[in-house]
């Protein structure tokens, strides 16, 4: 009896495992054996389990990542951890997907706490729309970027190089003059803050140089220098 019970306990397991308890002489022994790997295995996999949550509690939308990376990510933990025996509601990773993302995400989070039923809602379903949201909202982003960006930049103070030259000049002057009642305490205002990110060409509009350092006229310059040469060699060909 107890050589036929080991038998069924042989057959019943995969190979590994019978390479594992194959030294086993009886079935109570082999038994025993068996429980002590599934206890092990079983710690493993609920150590692996609470790593995994962790990781998917702590897991936000990057701000340059795509919808479709982020919900691939979560997707892909929760599956693992379905894997390892452990349930995980649709509503938890609905929620996370919609508590997780970014703040552009709001107006459509909003409209689907207060008039959807998150509870009812599924998890492709999720995707789908928060998908949908940033595809019609591409436009829409990048003009407030720039907007932001031009509103940034008119509020910064646009000054010619002889209007900065002047500056630096009478800050020169202040200067002196606080050494020589022996005031040494004088900051260097503008020369401390001089960028040119903050000047405009008066010749082409653009930021970052002054209008004596204008690439553009240089390469007309340029272009005309070349012509000129070209029509100069050109004269003894025509003569």
């Amino acid at each position: 009896m107890d050589q036929m019970a080991l038998a069924a306990i042989v057959q019943a397991v995969p190979e590994v495992v019978v390479m594992a308890i194959s030294e086993e002489e009886t079935a109570k022994k082999a038994w025993k054996a068996l429980e002590e790997m599934h206890v092990g295995e079983e710690r493993v996999k609920k150590a692996r389990v609470q790593t995994l949550k962790r990781e998917l509690a702590g897991m936000y939308m990057g701000d340059s990542e795509k919808i479709n990376d982020f919900a691939l990510k979560v997707t892909t933990i929760v599956n693992e951890i379905r894997s390892l025996g452990t349930k995980v509601e649709e509503i938890t990773v609905v929620e996370k997907l919609l508590h997780s993302v970014l703040d552009k995400f709001g107006p459509l989070i909003s409209t689907i706490e207060q008039w959807g039923d998150v509870e009812e809602m599924s998890v492709t379903e999720t995707i789908g729309r928060l998908r949908a949201f940033e595809e019609s909202s591409k436009g829409q982003w990048h003009d407030k970027e720039v907007e932001q960006q031009l509103l940034a930049a008119c509020a910064e103070p646009r000054l010619t190089r002889a209007e900065w030259e002047a500056k630096v000049a009478q800050e020169k002057m202040s200067n002196n003059c606080s050494s020589s009642n022996g005031n040494k305490t004088g900051e260097k205002k503008y020369r401390g803050k001089f960028d040119k990110s903050k000047i405009n060409c008066r010749k082409c509009g653009e930021f970052g140089h002054f209008a004596d350092e204008c690439p553009v006229e240089k390469k007309v310059l340029k272009g005309v220098a070349q012509l000129a040469m070209a029509d100069a060699n050109d004269e003894p060909t025509l003569l």
